[in-house]
């Protein structure tokens, strides 16, 4: 599994993927916030976020 971290500037969600769901997970965010979208996405619990996309500073992927 590999562990995606979204580090917003108030929190840090983290979410394990296998390596396909990776590459999808991380190409949906970046084309979200390259179009100034609304970021939706869910938590390890199941719990539905949505944040604007300029408050993503960064995103870490952990081997």
């Amino acid at each position: 599994m590999i562990t995606v971290s979204l580090i917003f500037k108030d929190q840090v969600i983290e979410n394990d993927f296998t390596e396909a769901e990776t590459i999808n997970f991380i190409e949906r965010i970046v084309m979200q916030k390259a179009n100034n979208a609304k970021l939706n996405f869910y938590d390890p619990e199941g719990k539905s976020f949505t944040k604007e996309s300029q408050e993503l500073k960064s995103i870490e992927i952990k081997f």
